[in-house]
């Protein structure tokens, strides 16, 4: 006998620490039966060991796994052979409960689709029945709102051509509404409208008459307040009120103060755009008669030069003392602007003029400097063109209204038409300027 065969047939004992209740051979092949008996007379459990003796195994695959082990380690190897042994039947048993719970799983999931097909083919017939072409949402939606139904029968009945509305409107207001035509017509005299009309007409000639009696005083209040002062403390105030819009700008009265000419006082205020006086603008004023162009420009190189100024504003009183050619304003040689305040038929002085001459300056003074990047010169210059022809309108309107009394509320109606639309020129002008102070 081998000595693998002799250990395998001599009395042995060796601890195994194994699962018994794992070890079920009963449905095992014939080879695992006779391991079976084997193991019912030489096997069994005592003080928790495994107790293994006189085991003889001719199953040739397993002597195959012992016959090159040394003997020494042979216990160890059976040791091993055994607890492989354990940890495969407590797999195929996991497995084995694994492949029910899938069977178990499939069978539920198979019952929820058959359900759920049911339910749904439920669903639709019961959809249909109530939602479809023929269900008994349709049929009575078209039993009562159709065009045979019975809401439509009962509004033709009473709302149709024959309905008793009809009759009704047509016994009240006539056929096609006549009486009411009639009734509301603005032009038939008697009518309530006509009489609205009439009453609205009277109101609007009382209410135009009053304004123009209370511009005809206010234009009276001005005179009487520009009358008996000096022209120069008239420009003034209308300075003080040009310049207080641009909160940077400084305006200062030189009428009694010599400048860099000797002895001279040429140039009555200076503005200081921005209050640099790199930025200077000097404004000449004058209350006289028979102005000739070159004596305006020599009036103004005189004030430019003892004032270190950059531009010039020659302001006469009287549109009537400047040349026609200059009209009431004009400008000249990119450094200079000309403008009268009024004229001698109503004797009333318009400070608009003089704030369109200071725009005009201030932009041109601006123009050059660095905020010019910040303001729109197109739009400054085209808004103050418009207002140099609406002046020049303005000053042709009145040149022909002397002696002329008919059509005179038209007259003043263009006349305030021009100062609306110069006074909205002058608004566009100071908001873009404003850029230029931010």
């Amino acid at each position: 006998m081998s000595g693998l065969a002799s250990l395998f047939t001599t009395p042995f004992a060796c601890s195994v620490n194994v699962d018994y209740k794992f070890l079920k051979l009963n449905n095992l092949g014939s080879e695992s039966e006779k391991w079976a008996r084997c193991l019912n007379r030489n096997i069994k459990i005592e003080n928790g060991k495994l107790i293994v003796r006189n085991l003889q195994i001719e199953d040739d695959e397993i002597l195959e796994c012992f016959k090159d082990v040394k003997p020494v380690n042979l216990e160890r190897r059976f040791k091993l052979a055994v607890k492989i042994g354990v940890i495969a039947l407590r797999t195929i048993g996991t497995t084995e409960r694994v492949d029910y719970i899938q069977k178990e799983f499939n069978r539920l999931d198979t019952r929820f689709n058959e359900i759920l097909k049911e339910t749904g083919d439920q669903l639709s017939q019961n959809i249909d029945k109530f939602f479809g072409e023929r269900g008994s949402l349709p049929v009575m939606l078209e039993e009562n709102f159709g065009k045979e139904g019975r809401v439509n029968s009962i509004m033709e009945s009473h709302l149709g051509d024959k309905g008793t509305f009809s009759g009704q409107l047509e016994k009240h207001f006539g056929r096609n509404g006549v009486i009411v035509r009639e009734l509301f017509d603005p032009l038939k005299e008697g009518t309530p409208l006509n009489q609205l009309k009439v009453i609205l007409a009277d109101e609007l000639r009382s209410i135009k008459e009053t304004l123009t009696a209370e511009e005809a005083k206010k234009e009276a209040r001005q005179k009487s307040t520009q009358k008996g002062r000096d022209f120069e403390d008239i420009c003034e105030d209308f300075l003080g009120n040009i310049v207080r819009s641009h909160k940077s700008d400084v305006l200062q009265r030189t009428t009694t103060v010599k400048g860099q000419i000797r002895d001279s006082k040429k140039g009555d205020f200076v503005v200081d755009v921005t209050g640099k006086t790199e930025y200077r603008i000097v404004i000449e004023t004058k209350d006289m008669e028979n102005l000739t162009l070159p004596k305006i420009n020599q009036e103004i190189n005189e004030a430019l030069k003892n004032r270190g100024a950059k531009y010039g504003i020659f302001v006469a009183k009287w549109n009537e003392a400047l040349p026609s050619s200059v009209g009431c304003f004009n400008y000249y040689n990119d450094d200079r602007v000309v403008c009268s305040l009024g004229s001698t038929d109503d004797e009333v002085l318009h400070e608009e003029i003089l704030y369109a001459a200071y725009c005009w300056a201030r932009a041109n003074v601006l123009r050059k400097s660095a905020i010019r990047e910040k303001i729109d010169f197109d739009l400054i210059d085209n808004n103050l063109s418009q207002i140099k022809s609406q002046l020049d309108l303005l000053n042709a309107i009145k040149g022909h209204c002397t002696n002329i009394a008919t059509s005179s509320n038209k007259i003043v109606e263009a006349t305030d038409n021009i100062k609306a639309n110069i006074q909205q020129r002058l608004r566009i002008i100071y908001g873009e300027m404003q850029k230029g102070e931010a």
